[in-house]
């Protein structure tokens, strides 16, 4: 390069550089605004800390595109030649940078405009050709704001005034956005949320596998294993007495989010703030659970539920598992993955969001991963595509007894029970699987029923393969049909050598299940779990508490229902019950300035508790009284109920 041109690059460079930038701050700009103005992960932060997630997460953008628009130019400054479709010089190809992240912005915002008004979008493409209208739509964006950066790289290294305006606005940016990543580092609130997990080790010398096979939305009263006159589970029925049968047994939230998540971390939905969508693990609950404990003893961590509606990853449970639904999680130990997340856990989840959104419907439009609509998945009954059904979650299942790495932790979850429409292979109590109307008891019988048999098919693969004796097997249910919470579940465990066995009146709950793992395997019960072990001798009544969302639910393009509105003080909490000797008590807080509180007997109490039931007012004292506990503001609720 000749010394006359050594201006002009450099003009043209720092114009190039500036585009970049300017590009990469407008990207996470449009995308903080989607996410802030809707049910999000910004629900919880405040104003300050939500602005300086905003700045913080283009950086990686912005270095990363700058650096490569500045090689890529210095390299191709020179070379002849033309990009043939949007005929682009080879000299400017640089600006393929720019142009595509503009393009990104852009198809995002036509996306969330036609969804809003047409409620059709990308991921309603299905056809090949209105997924190449897209493409083409995509590509033809990439080569207008090519063209049109060419013009604006040409005014703006022409124009010396304007370059110093906006190197200014950029240097801005840059300095706000290192002040802000400096103070979310220094911040007393994040480092106070890093794990303090010790190492543990299984004491027996072949740990047993560990199946969790639940199905979502049984109520035990539909289970004939618990005395339902049609047989629904006559597998279950043939092994209850080599297993531990729980009656009783209730939920801890009435989502399957709240509910998955107390099983997995041994904690209440009210204290993890993990009740139904947008909630997501934070802080220090992030690394607090049963897998995390689980894989510091030796085990292969597996998950087999649904994307976007239950899955561990997306729910932030970190360290966690090895797999999950058909993906491999990094289990790798990164020294510097883990000081970003730990030392900033808010910009790492909206890089993690943003970058679905757009993976999702890139790749859906390339056939390489569908994109499904998970609430229909959950809910169509028996209109599921194909590798989202059931019978293929137990075969992945039956692959993974195969072929896991010992010990393995498999959490899987069906939804053939879900409803409204319910999933099943074989009708049983019903001629066809036609169902003209919702929440049909006789179909919602079937789906019991299949679980059964792919129970029982578990089952007869760990025999055959001599497994079945080094395997702790767990049936159980995530919360009532329809969400309800005013039923008990079934919870059925199957030891190893059938020891221990036994029928056990004494209530329990979701948050029961991990601590009684960990006692069983003999490792030590940490203090933050709010469940007990179940097979502990001396195990006193204590509350059950079950959290239930707001009335007021959306669903969002592509996502699962969430809460239409997340504010202080209560957030995704719509009431809060608590379940006591057999009696419900709940308390609606829907409307917090008029706060009413309800009760109905579930179950006869066990001998341990009285006849009486709690009076309003003590019921009242002992809900507000954990809602306290758990970090909640109750200062607006009366002091006494009317």
């Amino acid at each position: 390069m000749d010394q006359t041109h050594t201006p002009a690059t450099g003009a043209y460079l720092l114009s190039l550089g500036i585009i970049t930038l300017l590009c990469g701050y407008l990207y996470y700009l449009m995308e903080w605004l989607f996410f802030y103005f809707r049910p999000s992960m910004f629900s919880y932060l405040d104003v300050i800390h939500s602005v300086a997630v905003a700045l913080v997460a283009p950086l990686p953008l912005v270095v990363i595109g700058v650096m490569d628009v500045l090689l890529l130019t210095v390299l191709m400054l020179r070379a002849p030649g033309t990009i043939p479709l949007i005929r682009l010089p080879l000299r400017h190809i640089a600006l393929l940078i720019p142009g595509l992240i503009l393009a990104c912005t852009t198809f995002l915002l036509i996306d969330n405009f036609t969804y809003t008004l047409l409620r059709f979008a990308s991921p309603s493409a299905n056809s090949l050709l209105v997924k190449s209208v897209y493409w083409l739509l995509f590509i033809g964006l990439v080569g207008y704001f090519v063209r049109r950066l060419m013009s604006a790289m040409s005014y703006l290294a022409t124009h010396i005034a304007l370059q110093r305006q906006l190197s200014t606005t950029c240097a801005v940016l840059l300095s706000l956005s290192l002040v802000m990543v400096w103070l979310s580092y220094q911040s007393p609130q994040v480092i106070a949320h890093i794990p303090a997990q010790s190492a543990v080790q299984v004491q027996p010398e072949s740990p047993p596998n560990i199946i969790v096979f639940s199905a979502d939305g049984v109520n035990s009263n539909h289970v004939s294993v618990y005395g339902y006159a049609r047989q629904t589970t006559p597998f279950l029925e043939q092994i209850a007495n080599e297993s531990m049968v729980f009656h009783h047994h209730w939920t801890n939230s009435a989502k399957t989010t709240g509910a998955m998540g107390a099983m997995l971390s041994g904690k209440y939905p009210t204290r993890t703030r993990v009740i139904f969508r947008p909630d997501t693990f934070r802080g220090q609950d992030m690394y607090q659970h049963l897998p995390g404990l689980l894989k510091q003893a030796g085990y292969f961590n597996i998950d087999i539920t649904l994307r976007y509606y239950v899955d561990p990853v997306d729910l932030k449970i970190r360290n966690g598992f090895d797999y999950a639904n058909r993906r491999r999680v990094s289990s790798r130990h990164n020294d510097i993955r883990e000081v970003i997340v730990q030392r900033w856990p808010d910009c790492v989840q909206f890089w993690e969001e943003t970058w679905q959104r757009l993976y999702q419907r890139l790749a859906h439009l390339t056939g390489h991963a569908p994109m499904a609509y998970p609430h229909q998945l959950v809910s169509g009954g028996l209109d599921i595509p194909k590798g989202f059904s059931d019978r293929d979650r137990v075969n992945q299942l039956k692959t993974h007894i195969a072929t896991a790495p010992r010990p393995y932790f498999a959490n899987v979850h069906l939804l053939g029970p879900h409803g409204n429409k319910f999933a099943y292979e074989t009708p049983v109590f019903t001629d066809t699987k036609h169902q003209p109307q919702m929440w049909m008891l006789d179909h919602y019988d079937n789906a019991i029923r299949q679980w059964d048999t792919y129970a029982q098919e578990i089952y007869q693969l760990l025999i055959e393969r001599g497994e079945l004796d080094n395997t702790i097997l767990i049936f159980t249910s995530d919360h009532g049909i329809g969400h309800s919470i005013d039923q008990t579940l079934p919870l059925l465990i199957r030891f190893p050598h059938r020891e221990p066995n036994g029928v056990v009146v004494q209530p329990s709950q979701r948050v029961d299940i991990a601590p009684t793992l960990l006692g069983y395997l003999s490792l030590p019960i940490p203090e933050w779990m709010d469940g007990q072990d179940l097979l502990a001798t001396s195990r006193v009544p204590k509350p059950i508490f079950i959290a239930t969302s707001p009335d007021e639910q959306i669903v969002g393009m592509g996502e699962w229902k969430s809460a239409a509105s997340v504010r202080a003080p209560f957030y995704t909490l719509g009431t809060l019950s608590m379940a006591l000797c057999g009696r419900l008590y709940s308390l609606n807080l829907n409307q917090p300035e008029a706060v009413a509180l309800t009760h109905t007997l579930v179950h006869p109490p066990d001998n341990r508790c009285g006849q009486r039931a709690l009076s309003q007012q003590q019921a009242y004292q002992m809900l507000t009284r954990h809602l306290s506990e758990m970090g909640y503001d109750v200062s607006m609720l009366p002091a006494q109920l009317n």
